[in-house]
C-alpha cells in the first residue's frame, strides 16, 4: 500500500485500537499526505492488523505491574514475558511462527534466526550444496526453492518461508 509506505518513510508510527487508527510523527506531517491517510484509514487499519504491526501488547493481562501477553504457539497456550517471546524468536523458535502479537519486524527476525539455524546444521553435517556431477534438474530444484524462500521472507510469510526451509535442507539430506 503506498500511502503507508510513504508514512512509514516519513518516520510515522502507527497504533491500532479496534477501529481507531493513532499517528505519531516527531516532524509535521505534509498536508497531502494527511488527507490520503484521512482517505484510506480504514484500508490502512486493516492492513497493520494484518501485518501485526498494531497488536503489540494490547491485550496484555498485567502481572505485578508487568505484561504478559497469551502465547498460542504451544500446547497448551499460556500467559508469557515479552521477554521469553523475544528469546524465542532471536531462536527462531518456528511454534512462534503464528503468534497474532508478532511485528513484520519479529517475523523477520524469527525467519531469519531459522534460516541461519538450518545452514548451520548443513555446514555442521558437511553439506555439500553444489558438487560437479549435480543434474540441471537438482540446481533448478534448488533455484526454485531458494526463490520461494525469498518471497515468503519479503511478504512476511512464516509458514511458508518454514515449509520452503525445511524442503531446501531435505535436498541435501535425503
Amino acid at each position: 500500500m503506498e500511502v503507508l509506505q510513504r508514512a512509514i518513510n516519513e518516520g510515522i508510527q502507527f497504533e491500532v485500537n479496534g477501529d481507531r487508527l493513532k499517528i505519531k510523527s516527531t516532524k509535521p506531517i505534509p498536508p497531502d499526505l494527511v488527507e490520503q491517510l484521512r482517505v484510506h484509514k480504514q484500508e490502512i487499519i486493516r492492513t497493520l492488523k494484518e501485518q501485526g504491526e498494531a497488536d503489540s501488547y494490547s491485550e496484555c493481562e498485567q502481572d505485578k505491574g508487568q505484561a504478559r501477553r497469551w502465547c498460542t504457539g504451544y500446547e497448551p497456550p499460556r500467559y508469557v514475558y515479552p521477554e521469553v517471546c523475544a528469546w524465542h524468536i532471536s531462536e527462531g523458535d518456528v511454534n512462534c511462527g503464528n503468534c497474532r502479537y508478532l511485528s513484520r519486524k519479529d517475523k523477520e527476525v524469527l525467519m531469519d534466526s531459522y534460516l541461519n539455524k538450518t545452514i548451520a546444521k548443513l555446514n555442521s553435517r558437511g553439506a555439500v550444496y553444489y558438487e560437479p556431477g549435480d543434474s540441471q534438474a537438482k540446481r533448478n530444484q534448488i533455484y526454485d526453492l531458494e526463490k520461494r524462500i525469498t518471497e515468503a521472507f519479503l511478504v512476511c510469510d512464516v509458514k511458508a518461508f518454514v515449509k520452503a526451509v525445511d524442503s531446501w535442507r531435505k535436498i541435501f539430506f535425503k
